[in-house]
């Protein structure tokens, strides 16, 4: 048999009235090239019947573990996951997405054949289910230091915030848990904190995953107090690094964006606005400074400079227009 088909995969995949997809996201899993794995659904106290599919499922597949809790939410899901996680390596998969068949086997032959403890592919974002990239048969991995996958998920680019199409070694990287204090921004502080236990990353210029855009998720909700976690994440990284270029450009990113949501809100959310506009002001100058920025962050770092409440009020009337 083959050595990658020996490595056993635990596939968590937390469950919270998904009733329209999740037998979609159960068959994309049971279709994998990859057979050693198991399932682990931790439905989070759904209302809508999910628990009775995955039930169904639970009964007819040996691999397949379930588990129910009261609603939690998703970090509290994913814990709870990540307490039952015995095989050699881990992934995630949320329950309105789906992975294509040859994910599970593409992200363990790059962790073995780069010895690497971090694995992570490309997504594809959509909102048919359905949909597929054409033309993706290529399979070309590579490494890249973890300082320097630090610095790209800061920065927002090839390591991005979510835990998905990613492959974690589970003796490195099982400890781990998410927050779940945060709502928002959660998913980057688990990046960030996995990132500082490897050493490197592997990188496999692949799409392995569809990610269904969620309508009505926390990031397109209205705004609440809970909406600035993604703030409060930014700043724990910006203190764990000690105040690095990537981490300021981050945080000031998330401060700014925050503001701008905040602004039309700002009696009711006063002391955030205040908070995430002083932060932008104070940062404003060394992200206009740093070439790394990609160039809308720094145009808006320096009207930031010039006067922050325009900054605040332009930002927020191109964000009514883009819908």
């Amino acid at each position: 048999m083959d050595k990658s088909q020996l490595a056993s995969v635990d596939i968590v995949i937390p469950v919270y009235n998904a009733s329209q997809s999740i037998r979609y996201c159960i068959d994309a899993v049971l279709t994998q090239s990859h057979k050693n794995f198991r399932m682990i659904l931790i439905d989070d106290g759904s209302t809508d019947g999910s628990f009775d599919i995955c039930e169904e499922y639970a009964k007819r597949y040996p691999n397949i573990k379930l588990v129910h809790q009261n609603n939690s939410g998703v970090s509290a899901a994913r814990n709870q996951g990540l307490n039952l996680v015995k095989a050699d390596f881990f992934t995630f998969i949320d329950s309105d997405d789906l992975i294509y068949s040859s994910c599970v086997s593409d992200l363990v032959d790059a962790a073995l054949e780069h010895d690497s403890d971090l694995v992570t592919a490309n997504i594809f974002r959509t909102k048919n289910i359905h949909d597929r990239v054409p033309g993706n048969d290529v399979n070309l991995a590579y490494d890249i230091a973890a300082s320097t996958a630090i610095e790209e998920l800061l920065y927002g680019r090839r390591i991005k915030n979510h835990p998905v199409a990613r492959l974690y070694r589970s003796d490195k990287l099982s400890s781990v848990r998410f927050d779940e204090t945060i709502s928002i921004g959660e998913d980057m502080d688990y990046t960030f904190r996995c990132l500082r236990k490897v050493n490197k990353v592997t990188l496999v210029d692949k799409v392995l995953y569809n990610y269904i855009n969620k309508e009505g998720s926390a990031m397109n909700s209205n705004f609440t107090a809970t909406r600035a976690d993604s703030f409060r994440a930014a700043r724990k990284i910006y203190e764990a690094t000690g105040g690095g270029d990537a981490s300021i450009s981050k945080l000031f990113d998330e401060a700014f964006a925050i503001a701008t949501l905040a602004r039309p809100h700002r009696n009711s959310f006063e002391k955030i606005y205040i908070e995430c506009s002083r932060v932008s002001k104070k940062l404003a100058f060394q992200v206009f400074c740093n070439s790394k920025v990609r160039l809308r962050q720094r145009v808006y770092a320096f009207l930031v400079i010039l006067n922050v409440d325009l900054a605040l009020l332009i930002a927020g009337v191109k964000r009514r227009f883009r819908g």
